[in-house]
């Protein structure tokens, strides 16, 4: 083109610039908005997985119409997002035709004026339009590769996050005991990326060492996020921890401060998380060995005094497909409570086993209890939470609403959301 006419090259030129800061702009535009798109796809997935394995618990305590409000408000926000991002992706391509047509008229104009003025002939100005013709074709491939590349640019910086965690020191010293608490907790909040109202909000806590503290509330109430605030599974906005003398502030938590958080918290969750080719001796051993860097002789005498403590010495050398569900839960709970933890978080522990099997894995918990465990529960099993628990905790909307001995909150709450849960509740603890 630049052969034939130097002067209206400049037009094909100034139409590549204008391309590529069309391009530039949308990619600034659509990159928050698929990052967003993608924390909303995590929201529902986990809110549908929440609603999966409580179903029975959602039918029992009358939540169904708060669970479907819940999972479509979720829902409508992840719609806005994706039409947001749709709308603004449409726009590329009638763009891109809008500049391409412009600098053709603009050629075939001034190449009129050119010819007309000898400068120029009819087939020049023919192989120009060609020229400019081919172009159009690969920048419209180009433009259309503007929204698979924004996605794929926010999933290769989310797993790029996941490398970039540096490795867990296991030499670094734990701090001493010298506190009277076990756990104290203040002005915990947590909300979830595009949500209106935080999950969590002024959470103030302090445990005394073995404490046994229960956990209630209806779903959605903010109950899971708790624990998993505490273990920094999820990310608090603010608020501080302090677990004997070692304490942090969540707005500045540094890496290592999480590792040692993780290493003083132990916690047990719905799913037995077991690895299927060991043995139960083998999962329990396994965090002795590589976080603590145990000798596989003691680990091994760990591991098997703790299984005895659930009542599975006869089954330590199972593999998990050998052993029923409620076997599984309490080599899960044998597994956690080897790391001799400051607190145990237990998530549910008992929601994803049949009701005969139930039994079983709640006096393990209730033993661990015994022998001074300091725990935090959430459960729905009122029965055990009223018998086993020293204090319990009901939260409504991410709040603690109430606490109080079980005898204190279960017989005679005092806060009206209170009364109404129990009362939607059928009181088979009295």
């Amino acid at each position: 083109a630049f052969t034939i006419s130097p002067k209206l090259t400049i037009a094909f030129v100034l139409m590549v610039v204008i391309l590529f800061a069309l391009v530039f702009v949308m990619s600034r535009l659509l990159n928050p908005i698929y990052a967003k798109i993608r924390l909303a796809i995590d929201h529902i997935v986990r809110l549908t997985r929440q609603q999966l394995e409580g179903a029975r618990v959602i039918r029992a305590f009358g939540q169904v119409d708060k669970e479907e409000e819940e999972f479509s408000a979720a829902n409508q926000g992840y719609t806005r997002l994706q039409l947001k991002a749709g709308y603004l992706s449409s726009l590329v391509t009638p763009l891109t035709y809008v500049v391409v047509n412009g600098t053709l008229i603009i050629v075939i104009w001034q190449g009129n004026l050119s010819i007309g003025q000898g400068l120029l002939s009819q087939g020049m100005l023919i192989a120009l339009v060609n020229y400019l013709l081919q172009i159009l074709t690969e920048l419209l491939k180009m433009t259309m590769l503007v929204t698979s590349l924004n996605q794929s640019f926010i999933s290769a910086k989310r797993m790029t996050e996941v490398f970039e965690m540096p490795s867990e020191n296991l030499n670094t010293p734990l701090p001493q005991k010298t506190s009277d608490l076990a756990i104290s907790i203040k002005d915990m909040s947590f909300t979830y990326p595009s949500a209106a109202e935080p999950a969590l909000s002024d959470i103030n806590l302090a445990i005394t060492p073995g404490a046994f503290i229960g956990v209630i509330g209806g779903t959605g109430a903010g109950k899971s996020t708790f624990l998993r605030s505490l273990n920094y599974l999820e990310k608090p906005d603010s608020g501080t921890i302090q677990i004997d003398d070692f304490k942090v502030d969540f707005q500045t938590i540094s890496t290592e401060e999480i590792l040692i958080l993780r290493r003083k918290l132990a916690m047990v969750f719905q799913q037995f998380n077991l690895f299927e080719r060991r043995t139960a001796l083998d999962n329990v051993k396994e965090g002795l060995k590589i976080v603590k860097k145990m000798p596989d002789d003691q680990a091994t005498k760990i591991a098997k005094e703790e299984l005895a403590k659930v009542g599975l010495s006869d089954r330590e050398n199972h593999y998990p497909k050998q052993l029923s569900g409620g076997q599984k839960q309490r080599v899960g709970l044998a597994r956690a409570l080897a790391m001799k933890p400051d607190v145990l978080l237990l998530d549910e522990p008992t929601s994803a086993l049949d009701p005969e099997l139930v039994g079983e894995v709640e006096k393990s918990i209730a033993n661990a209890a015994k022998d001074g465990q300091t725990m935090i529960l959430v459960s729905h099993d009122m029965n055990f939470v009223y018998q086993v628990a020293d204090y319990v905790l009901f939260l409504d909307k991410g709040h603690i609403i109430e606490s109080g001995t079980p005898e204190e909150l279960f017989k005679h709450p005092k806060e009206e959301r209170t009364k109404e849960f129990f009362a939607n509740y059928q009181k088979t603890y009295i």
